[in-house]
């Protein structure tokens, strides 16, 4: 580390991560833009639990009668309780190989003993690749787990492989699906 920051170069992109494993810079060298957004409340990668703030759980969310699938109809008054794995992890270690180099994290919240977080940047390919590893307890109450990718990129089309297909999200949904966050079963594309 130099400075207490972390570095990872190839001749595609470029990145930069604190000591807790915040990604404070992600560039496209050849395009020569910076593609996080820095703004996001949510840092890149970082693991989002969230529960439900009411004793009423699953009821307080989702009500029932108003179609024939039950617990159609979300209601907006909900509230959420969110916490981020990055205000628990530190970079465990930094990775240089022939053919990838990585920076690995890890943290922790509630119920998840332990979130290792692996970011790679290839040498010979325009590619990061992200991967999640998480040792998650059982929680009766509802919860939901979420990754952040806060892009900031113009424009841009995402594809994601879910139920051994791809499909473009937004643009190649079913009327009525959901739309506020996406199961992937092996990766997204942007």
């Amino acid at each position: 580390p130099v400075g207490g920051r972390y570095r990872l170069q190839t001749d595609f992109l470029g990145l930069e991560c604190d000591a807790a494993g915040r990604l404070l810079s992600l560039v496209d060298k050849v395009a020569d833009r910076e593609m996080l957004d820095t703004r996001a409340p949510w840092g890149f990668g970082e693991v989002i639990r969230e529960t439900i703030t009411s004793p009423e759980d699953r009821a307080a969310v989702w009500e029932r009668g108003y179609s024939f699938i039950p617990y159609a109809h979300r209601r907006s008054d909900a509230n959420f309780a969110r916490e981020g794995s990055l205000a628990h992890s530190r970079v465990v270690r930094v990775e240089s190989g022939p053919v990838c180099d990585a920076v690995i994290v890890e943290s922790e919240l509630p119920y998840l003993r332990r979130i290792e977080t692996e970011l790679r940047l290839w040498r010979e390919l325009p590619w990061i690749e992200f991967e999640v590893r998480l040792d998650k307890q059982a929680y009766e109450n509802y919860e939901g787990l979420y990754v952040a990718f806060p892009f900031k990129l113009e424009g841009a089309r995402a594809f994601i492989h879910s139920c051994d297909a791809v499909f473009e999200a937004e643009a190649q949904q079913l009327p009525g699906t959901c739309r506020d966050y996406y199961a992937v079963q092996d990766y997204a594309a942007l």
